[in-house]
């Protein structure tokens, strides 16, 4: 076996690993410069471009292999569609001897297509509005349910811009009018709570309320 067999035949065992690291949709094959019009000495996973050991390579290889390759190019990647539509993203990786000559390449062949397919599908589920959607909510998911209140609670405080001990009573009573529009008082313990934070009694809260509801004729 002269050198050039001899390293052909271990670039074999590294489409046999490429082969299954990649899987199903990556056709990995083994080129032979010398010989263009049987160039396939090994390959896997064939389905993608349906070719098999002896055949030729490809019109763009040939193209490479007749006007030669740069010294200081390892590779090229490209993308190419196959006669059944696939689309593909290629990897050739030179082969060189040890006169620094090309003589073949290891060409990795990834079907993109269902991935091109999930993309868009991802892209239709992230930039598509739903029916009636209309804004990004700032939403609490938890299994704690006091965690919501309080969250509730803080932030309707702070949207008031004042310092919880500067407000008013007219300042409360908004403040409690935008919890209960919120549903916050449909939290049991959410009279008590509120209560706490602001420093007022939870009958000050529940007259509130009461105030609140008979002005838009509520039911408590």
């Amino acid at each position: 076996m002269d050198d050039k067999q001899l390293l052909f035949s271990n670039f074999v065992n590294v489409v046999e690993g490429l082969a299954l690291l990649y899987g199903k949709d990556s056709e990995v094959v083994l080129h032979d410069f010398d010989e263009p019009d049987h160039s396939i000495i090994a390959i896997k996973n064939n389905h993608i471009t349906n070719r098999k050991i002896g055949d030729p390579m490809s019109e763009y290889a040939l193209k490479i292999v007749r006007h030669g390759v740069e010294k200081n190019k390892p590779s090229i990647v490209y993308r190419t569609l196959t006669k059944d539509g696939k689309k593909i993203k290629s990897t050739n990786i030179f082969i060189r001897n040890h006169q620094d000559q090309v003589i073949g390449c290891l060409s990795i062949n990834r079907d993109i297509s269902r991935l091109e397919w999930m993309k868009a599908w991802v892209d239709e589920i992230l930039n598509s509005d739903l029916p009636g959607e209309s804004e990004e909510i700032n939403d609490v998911f938890t299994s704690d349910v006091t965690e919501i209140l309080k969250k509730m609670i803080d932030q309707t405080i702070a949207s008031s811009g004042k310092d919880i001990h500067k407000l008013t009573r007219e300042n409360k009573k908004d403040i409690i009018e935008e919890l209960d529009e919120k549903g916050a008082f449909l939290i049991k313990g959410a009279v008590d709570l509120v209560a706490n934070h602001m420093g007022v009694s939870r009958y000050t809260i529940y007259n509130y309320l009461d105030e609140i509801r008979a002005k838009y004729k509520l039911s408590p």
